[in-house]
């Protein structure tokens, strides 16, 4: 019989599974870069007295759209994060599982031949 030690998926030198990551970002926003920080605060500290209460809600409204829409992006992108960290962690259960039943298979053979060249 084969003496195998059982080695751990991190042990076994085997092909790593390759994830491409798609960049979704539109070619318009691909190389745009952010407002300078002195504008964005600037834009915080802007006074809104100088508006309309109708104007107001009106940018409220849009800063509040901004925010759901990147929360959603987040949300997405940490979704696709763990999708990818499960995929990797399943293959690596899965081809552990399958040398383990490769070793099952083969001490299995070796046993039903040596009961079978002692009868």
């Amino acid at each position: 019989m084969e003496n195998t030690e059982y080695k751990f998926p991190h042990e076994v030198d085997a092909e790593q599974v390759q994830i491409e990551i798609e960049d979704d970002i539109p070619e318009v926003d691909k190389d745009k870069e952010p407002l300078p920080k002195e504008t964005v605060e600037q834009l915080d500290r802007d006074e809104l007295d100088e508006y309309s209460s109708e104007a107001k809600e009106k940018l409220a409204q849009f800063r509040r759209v901004y925010h759901d829409e990147r929360r959603e992006k987040e949300k997405a992108l940490r979704e696709q994060q763990e999708a990818v960290a499960l995929a990797q962690k399943l293959y690596e259960e899965n081809k552990a599982l399958k040398g383990k039943v490769n070793t099952s298979e083969k001490v299995a053979v070796d046993s039903f031949k040596d009961s079978a060249s002692v009868n």
